[in-house]
C-alpha cells in the first residue's frame, strides 16, 4: 500500500482548542437570566409569607391556644418535606421537556395556589375542612417551590457565561433572601395597619393576594424568556 495514499485518507487530528470551540454553546441573553434569577423573589415572598403570619393564621383556621399555633407550624414543616419530591418531578420533567417549560409550570402552580389561599374559607365558616385546605394548598407550594429553585438553577448554569457560572447562580439565592424580607415587611405593615377582628376577618388576606399579583406577574415576565441553548443542543 502507498503510505502516501493511505496518510491522506486519515483525518486531520483536531487540537483541544478547537474541540472546545465546537462544542461551546451560546449563553442566553441577559435579559432572559435576569428574569429567571430576579424571580425567586417572589416564589420565596410566597412560601416564607405563610411563616411570619403564624399566629394569625393559627388562629382563622386552628381556633385559638398554643396548640393552634404548634398545629399551624406542623403545616409549614410538612410544605417543606414536599420540597424533595418536587425537585424530582420537575428536574425529570426539565430534562424532557425543557428548563423554559418547567419554570414556567412551577409559576403557575404558586400563582392558582397563593391566589386560591386568599381566598380560602375559614374555621368560622366552614369548620376544620379549612385547615385541611390549607395543609393541602401548602403541599402544593411545598411542591412547587422544589421544583421551581432547582430549575432556576440549573437554567442559570446552562445560560451563564462559563466564566460567570457562580455568580449568575448566586443571584437566585440573594434574590430568594430579599423574597423572604419582602414578606417580612409585607406580615409587619398588615398585622400594624389592621386592627385585630379586622385582621382575622379579611386584613390577613391582603400579603397573600399581593403574592399571587406578583406571581401573575413574574408568569408573564418569564414567558419571554428563551429555551435553555444547552437543553436545545441536547
Amino acid at each position: 500500500m502507498d503510505l502516501d495514499s493511505s496518510s491522506a485518507s486519515i483525518p486531520p487530528a483536531t487540537s483541544p482548542a478547537l474541540s472546545r470551540e465546537a462544542g461551546r454553546v451560546a449563553g442566553l441573553p441577559r435579559s432572559s437570566m435576569a428574569v429567571a434569577a430576579f424571580s425567586t423573589v417572589v416564589e420565596w415572598y410566597d412560601f416564607t409569607l405563610y411563616l411570619f403570619m403564624t399566629t394569625v393564621l393559627s388562629r382563622v383556621f386552628f381556633g385559638s391556644g398554643t396548640s393552634s399555633v404548634l398545629t399551624a407550624l406542623a403545616v409549614f414543616a410538612i410544605a417543606y418535606v414536599m420540597r424533595p419530591f418536587g425537585a424530582l418531578v420537575f428536574g425529570h420533567v426539565g430534562d424532557r421537556l425543557g428548563r423554559r417549560r418547567v419554570l414556567l409550570a412551577s409559576m403557575s402552580v404558586m400563582t392558582v395556589a397563593m391566589l386560591v389561599t386568599a381566598l380560602l374559607p375559614t374555621r368560622e365558616q366552614i369548620g376544620s375542612t379549612a385547615g385541611v385546605l390549607l395543609l393541602l394548598l401548602r403541599c402544593v407550594m411545598g411542591f412547587s417551590v422544589g421544583g421551581e429553585y432547582t430549575g432556576v438553577m440549573t437554567y442559570l448554569v446552562e445560560g451563564a457565561p462559563p466564566r460567570r457560572r457562580g455568580l449568575v447562580a448566586s443571584l437566585a439565592s440573594a434574590a430568594s433572601e430579599v423574597g423572604a424580607l419582602l414578606a417580612v415587611g409585607a406580615a409587619a405593615l398588615t398585622t400594624a395597619l389592621t386592627s385585630g377582628p379586622a385582621l382575622d376577618s379579611w386584613g390577613w388576606r391582603i400579603p397573600f393576594l399581593f403574592g399571587a399579583l406578583l406571581a401573575a406577574g413574574t408568569l408573564i415576565a418569564r414567558s419571554t424568556m428563551q429555551e435553555s441553548p444547552a437543553f436545545e443542543q441536547l
